[in-house]
């Protein structure tokens, strides 16, 4: 019986061991795993990269690699991104590994980090932006919403200006361009091709 209750104590007494043991441990950072990011670009887009990318990595000063892959989406939240990128963040700390599709407002992510990895069969298309919410109206709705699409398309191109070597991206975004992965990084939205066989 005694030895019994001696085992039962040493048990106990390993098992509040290896608690304490645990609630020592220093909390897993996240920011060394890639995170990866494949979808529309929408309002959810500046939620998941303040929760998973900026808050517990950039404004930390943290490395952090985000996979990007995307169709594109409403061109205002992707400004908004690369905006809380540079507010709250450091752009040093965040590299973009771009594959697949980089389209449309996505190009705006995948510039926004302190360096560009760019799959071997990454394309980057860019297009001048639409009004695809529907909005209809009068003659001064239309106008302002042009204005507005406008504005938009301008703001785009001061970022792809500041962060490439695109010579002409007025010309780039009326004409719905495309470049692979050598022509992204001849030009600058690209620092380095990675994953190609040989």
């Amino acid at each position: 019986m005694h030895s019994k209750f001696l085992l039962s104590a040493l048990m106990l007494g390993l098992c509040a061991n290896v608690t304490t043991l645990q609630a020592a441990e220093p909390e897993v950072d996240s920011c060394g795993e890639p995170k990866i990011y494949s979808a529309t670009i929408t309002e959810e887009t500046l939620v998941w990269f303040m929760k998973e990318v900026i808050e517990p990595c950039l404004s930390k000063k943290k490395h952090v690699e985000v996979v990007l892959m995307t169709a594109g989406g409403d061109p205002s939240f992707a400004l908004g991104v690369y905006d809380a990128i540079q507010i709250y963040g450091d752009p040093a700390h965040l590299t973009i590994v771009a594959v697949g599709k980089i389209a449309s407002a996505g190009v705006t992510l995948a510039v926004s980090g302190g360096y560009t990895k760019v799959g071997c069969n990454t394309s980057f298309i860019f297009h001048d932006p639409s009004n695809t919410s529907g909005i209809g109206g009068t003659t001064d709705v239309l106008q302002g919403a042009a204005t507005f699409i406008e504005d938009t398309r301008n703001r785009f191109i001061a970022v792809i200006e500041r962060e490439t070597d695109i010579t002409d991206v007025l010309e780039t975004v009326r004409r719905g361009k495309a470049f692979n992965a050598e022509a992204a990084l001849t030009v600058g939205l690209a620092d380095e091709i990675v994953g190609c066989f040989k």
